[in-house]
């Protein structure tokens, strides 16, 4: 791998087989033994990303919000901060739709099209 000059990567393999690296940037990503899971920080944005093998992920970012995609392509968002929960969902017929809550309160929104 060619690292542009003053940047630099720490890869410190554990016992149990996990790789666990370190980047000049501030960002540190760690991968499981089986590669299953692969956790990365980064350290600049203040973002950590879990990546399952099955193409799942789970992002937390550090004013509180979190988002789990799932394969379907829906996506789930919270936020600690403001109560704030969306779901973005596919309906039956293909369409798009967003489903806002707002601490005890929901409000529906209906956005985008049936995909081709």
């Amino acid at each position: 791998m060619l690292i542009p000059s003053g940047d630099w990567t720490k890869v410190t393999t554990t016992d149990c087989g996990c790789d666990f690296f370190e980047y000049s940037n501030t960002d540190v990503r760690w991968l499981s033994c089986d590669r299953s899971i692969e956790v990365y920080y980064y350290g600049i944005a203040g973002i950590t990303v879990v990546l399952l093998a099955n193409g799942r992920s789970i992002r937390y970012f550090n004013d509180g919000q979190i988002e789990i995609y799932r394969l379907s392509g829906e996506i789930s968002r919270f936020n600690s901060a403001t109560s704030q929960r969306c779901e973005t969902m596919l309906g039956e017929d293909g369409s798009r739709f967003v489903e806002m809550y707002i601490r005890l309160y929901w409000l529906l929104c209906v956005v985008g099209r049936r995909e081709p």
